[in-house]
């Protein structure tokens, strides 16, 4: 069984000057990625890599969401997750060690609700900032992974915890 954790990255500064990509995180992002970070260490889901955009916000979240719920485990940053396609994340996905069971990616939307519906052959669904879903797939293999063989185990906003 592998598992991949979605996490959108939580609530970000606006954008009046500068690069979208330069966006840190504003106060109730922090106090969001905090919060799931903890939820995950309290349901004992803990992942065994983080994969985040380069975005600042998003390394942001998952910095702070590892910090807060002392999960102990490597941070790797992908610019390819920033601006890319539901098939760029399955990409990256099918190229993971077979020795990790659950990864967890940081990132955005749209990307994150379309690779959702797509692993999962399911609707659309809303991925609010801050949220994790946790998506599971019964395989041994990462490179095995398809769209559409996936099940969406949950799916938790920051608020609703």
């Amino acid at each position: 069984m592998k598992s991949i954790i979605l996490f959108r990255h939580a609530r970000a500064e606006r954008c009046d000057l500068g690069r979208d990509h330069d966006r840190p995180l504003a106060s109730k992002g922090i106090a969001d990625a905090k919060k799931m970070g903890l939820y995950l260490s309290g349901e004992k889901l803990l992942p065994e890599i983080v994969i985040s955009s380069t975005a600042l916000r998003a390394k942001m979240t998952g910095e702070t969401a590892m910090e807060e719920g002392k999960w102990s485990c490597p941070l790797i940053l992908e610019s390819g997750i920033y601006g890319g396609t539901p098939l760029f994340l399955l990409n990256l996905v099918n190229k993971q060690d077979d020795a990790i069971s659950s990864i967890c990616l940081v990132g955005h939307e749209p990307n994150f609700s379309n690779f959702i519906a797509r692993s999962t052959n399911s609707a659309y669904q809303r991925f609010p900032k801050g949220s994790m879903a946790r998506i599971e797939f019964d395989i041994e293999s990462w490179e095995d992974i398809k769209m559409g063989f996936g099940s969406l185990n949950w799916l938790v906003e920051p608020g609703r915890i």
